[in-house]
């Protein structure tokens, strides 16, 4: 019997600034609204291996950034899928809240589960009655640390991708140095 297949809509800035495990990296940051730090980009990336280690073959995840208060368009920020999971940075004037509950309804519609990751009220609350389930951000990373974790300990001679650029090909690893470089 085929299982059926699972979608995951992550609240990214969410999870990141709602649980220990990112707190080294968000601690650090000047600012929430300066997006492009390093700072930030080290603990997007971190999310990325983290939700790419425990994914199984069944599932999908969409992690989305909030970028609403980003000033015009002067810095495209791309829409990244590699393997299956995919990084959303919504649109100027956009909030990840609204475009999490787009994601939610359009997969329900295709009959997929789903599961959104977040710790605002108001999106669980706009999730609620529709077949989803909602995990907080601070249970879904004591779960990811414990699968990672339980990874490490069963393969320990099995390297573990620390990087973005382990996870997708050349060609996007290149694209992404150069928005990094360019930022």
């Amino acid at each position: 019997m085929l299982k059926r297949q699972k979608i995951v809509v992550i609240d990214g800035y969410n999870v990141l600034r709602n649980s220990e495990r990112y707190a080294n990296f968000v601690g650090e940051a000047p600012n929430f609204e300066d997006w492009t730090s390093e700072v930030w980009n080290a603990a997007r990336e971190a999310l990325l291996n983290d939700v790419l280690k425990t994914l199984d073959k069944n599932s999908q995840a969409i992690i989305v950034y909030d970028a609403a208060k980003r000033q015009g368009a002067s810095v495209e920020l791309p829409s990244q899928k590699m393997k299956n999971v995919q990084v959303i940075f919504t649109d100027p004037g956009e909030s990840a809240d609204a475009r999490i509950q787009k994601l939610v309804y359009a997969s329900r519609q295709k009959g997929l589960e789903v599961q959104v990751v977040t710790s605002d009220l108001g999106i669980q609350d706009a999730t609620m009655n529709k077949g989803v389930v909602r995990t907080s951000s601070r249970e879904f990373v004591n779960n990811v640390a414990e699968n990672v974790n339980a990874e490490a300990g069963a393969s320990a001679s099995k390297p573990m991708r620390t990087k973005i650029e382990d996870a997708v090909d050349a060609e996007t690893a290149a694209k992404l140095r150069h928005l990094r470089d360019s930022l």
